[in-house]
């Protein structure tokens, strides 16, 4: 029984020095590689060219740090997509003070000194804006905030708005 086990042992002992001898030679090619590199912006920062380690790597380019081209279209949805929508609470004579304060801190993450004066403000007011997210972000907490009021049988009102 103990030949097996330290014959296991020793087996996988020679496993993990291989694949540590594999690693330090990746590692050692790697910075001979961004060694050039390195010295080439140093040697002519003005006219040194961007280096291309696929070719020094044999890699395909999408592998390596290569930039991509985005067209304008893209970045137009993108700055789109990126617009934020603010989460308004809105005032009503029947929902309790202190049920208005447990959404605020369970939904929307805030303290309870924060709830307590966005609550003041939301029976002041009438209305006052919890929180901004993103579209799909401040889509689910007011879906979140109206199915748990409607649950609880106040029509506490929770809407979004683009900022």
């Amino acid at each position: 029984m103990r030949c097996i086990c330290s014959s296991r042992f020793a087996s996988r002992l020679e496993e993990f020095e291989r694949f540590n001898s594999l690693l330090i030679c990746s590692a050692s090619f790697l910075y001979g590689v961004l060694g050039l590199y390195r010295d080439e912006i140093f040697e002519n920062p003005r006219t040194a060219a961007p280096y291309d380690l696929s070719a020094a790597l044999q890699l395909p380019a999408i592998l390596t740090m290569t930039p991509m081209k985005v067209s304008s279209s893209k970045r137009v949805r993108r700055r789109e997509s990126l617009r934020y929508i603010r989460c308004l609470l809105l005032n009503d004579d029947y929902t309790p003070m202190e049920f208005v304060i447990l959404i605020l801190e369970r939904f929307f993450g805030l303290k309870h000194a924060q709830s307590f004066e966005i609550m003041l403000t939301v029976h002041q007011k009438g209305v006052a804006v919890v929180g901004v997210f993103s579209h799909e972000i401040a889509e689910t907490k007011v879906g979140q905030v109206m199915d748990f009021a409607r649950r609880h049988q106040h029509p506490l009102q929770c809407t979004m708005e683009k900022e």
